[in-house]
């Protein structure tokens, strides 16, 4: 099947690839979910055979460019599934959006649902591995979710000593006393948790065949492989996967400016926080998180590398890394311009995936000069035309 390399104003057209010249920001396909929509929906659109030799426009590297805007409204590749998301309980049974909505499970069900059950071992495991080491009681998995729920209930909070959330005096006369004790988790006993916390195991000498930094990333590798992992087996994504790049702030170890502790520290100009980078994939409809991948440094990069391709683009090879799980099974994949190119669009087809993405410098391939000429007088004016191989 011919697949469309380009096209402008791809609003809500499954089957469509890569879009250029345009004035406005491309959005996803996404469809309003329904009561009528199913699993295996399918919305079919107008029907393009193939191009006229009459409209090429260009042809760089060998590519030749269409001024078909009927192909830019069409399914090239066949109609495109609807899909609803969903999570796949212990039981085998599945909810789907919504299905819930009567409250049936409780907040602590539906977290218990989505959270990985060998991370929790993992977390237990590595805590009590620091709690015994400074001679402290050790946890169990029940102290550590509430340890969890009293991290969540901080965030609502507003204080200046983390001590004071335990006080029994109201602050002022428009504000109820904290009393975090009334959780059942005393505050030395939170600070013995909150110091001791691990999320995945780390021995206490570093090997002599380890890196410095294989060593330091050890403190957070499994806890990512236990969500993948997770996440592949239990959660159903829906028809549309979304891939981009998160940072979590990385507030340093004793200043401002110190960043020991942290292998890889990040510093985007367009990005409010600096710190660690994570690769990510979500569910395009309920925004759920899918996959994680740290970023490290590149000689760690190239150690972990499976495509050691070196005419294969970087941000071709992070974008498949996310959504491999979901290979062969027809679904949209979104992403901006730090992961599109034409050979991205390649690649995903090789994998039985649609995409969409916003091309900015990876332009190989692309009739830049062609571009260069066109005038788009407004901001929503568009010029459609589309590539097929």
């Amino acid at each position: 099947d011919p697949i469309v390399r380009g096209a402008a104003n791809m609003h809500d057209m499954p089957g469509l690839a890569v879009g250029t010249a345009i004035a406005a920001p491309i959005a996803p396909p996404i469809r309003p979910a329904t009561a009528a929509c199913s699993p295996d929906r399918v919305v079919t659109r107008h029907q393009f055979t193939s191009p006229s030799r009459h409209n090429v426009v260009a042809s760089p590297n060998g590519t030749d460019w269409y001024n078909e805007p009927i192909a830019c409204l069409s399914d090239i590749n066949g109609p495109f599934p609807y899909r609803e998301w969903g999570q796949r309980r212990s039981t085998g049974d599945v909810l789907r959006a919504g299905d819930n909505s009567d409250e049936r499970f409780s907040r602590f069900e539906v977290f218990m649902m989505m959270f990985p059950p060998k991370q929790l071992a993992m977390m237990i495991y590595a805590t009590n591995k620091i709690l015994e080491k400074k001679g402290k009681r050790l946890t169990t998995d029940t102290e550590l979710l509430k340890l969890m729920g009293v991290i969540i209930l901080i965030t609502k909070y507003e204080y200046r000593s983390r001590a004071s959330l335990w006080s029994n005096s109201s602050p002022s006369k428009y504000e109820t006393a904290p009393a975090f004790g009334k959780t059942g988790m005393s505050r030395v006993r939170f600070d013995d948790l909150w110091t001791s916390l691990r999320f995945a195991y780390q021995p206490s000498e570093r090997p002599v065949y380890m890196s410095s930094e294989t060593y330091r990333w050890l403190l957070v590798d499994q806890f990512v492989k236990n969500f993948n992992d997770y996440r592949e087996k239990s959660f159903i994504p829906s028809d549309v996967i979304c891939v981009d790049e998160s940072i979590s702030r990385w507030y340093g170890q004793g200043g401002e400016w110190i960043n020991h502790g942290l292998p890889m520290y990040v510093a985007i100009d367009r990005k409010p926080e600096n710190g660690c980078e994570i690769q990510d994939a979500s569910c395009g409809r309920s925004g759920i998180m899918i996959q994680l991948k740290i970023v490290k440094t590149a000689t760690e990069q190239h150690n972990l590398e499976v495509d050691h391709d070196e005419r294969t683009l970087h941000g071709t090879k992070v974008l498949k890394e996310p959504v491999k799980p979901w290979s062969y099974t027809d679904r949209m994949v979104c992403a901006d311009s730090y992961f599109a190119s034409v050979g991205a669009v390649d690649a995903l087809k090789l994998l039985k995936f649609r995409f969409i993405g916003v091309v900015k410098t990876a332009t190989r391939h692309f009739p830049m000069s062609y571009l260069n000429t066109l005038v788009l007088n407004d901001r929503a004016s568009e010029s459609p035309f589309c590539a097929m191989t």
